[in-house]
């Protein structure tokens, strides 16, 4: 049986010829911010204890995150307290899973209006 060479081989190069690889994506933003600022009350994932992010890339850009007007130390006694604070609502003992939930716990509905909403689309 002959070796046929296939198209999608690897092929090993230097840093020097980096340029003249054709990419197959284009037109990166790149940023950085603090994770309290872009983050949701959301797990990232639903198999593991990951913080999720807001969706849109505009909020993203913007540090538009749930808790961005709350401030970090909000942030922090969400994440550190989610999955473990309960509360009774309507009876039923819940688990608590979102932010508004979180500050009617702590007794402090007065910050409701400083939970950022999301603003734009993807």
């Amino acid at each position: 049986m002959e070796h046929q060479t296939k198209n999608w081989e690897r092929k090993v190069t230097t840093v020097k010829n980096l340029k003249s690889i054709t990419s197959v994506i284009k037109d990166f933003d790149f940023f950085a911010a603090e994770k309290w600022k872009i983050a949701s009350d959301k797990q990232g994932s639903g198999n593991t204890a990951n913080i999720g992010s807001t969706l849109s890339i505009e909020d993203l850009r913007n540090e538009n995150g749930i808790f961005s007007q709350l401030g970090e130390e909000w942030f922090d006694e969400y994440w550190i307290n989610f999955g473990s604070a309960t509360m009774v609502k309507e009876g039923n003992t819940i688990k608590i899973t979102n932010l508004k939930d979180f500050l009617e716990f702590k007794g402090r509905t007065d910050l409701w209006k400083k939970i950022v909403g999301k603003t734009t689309k993807n």
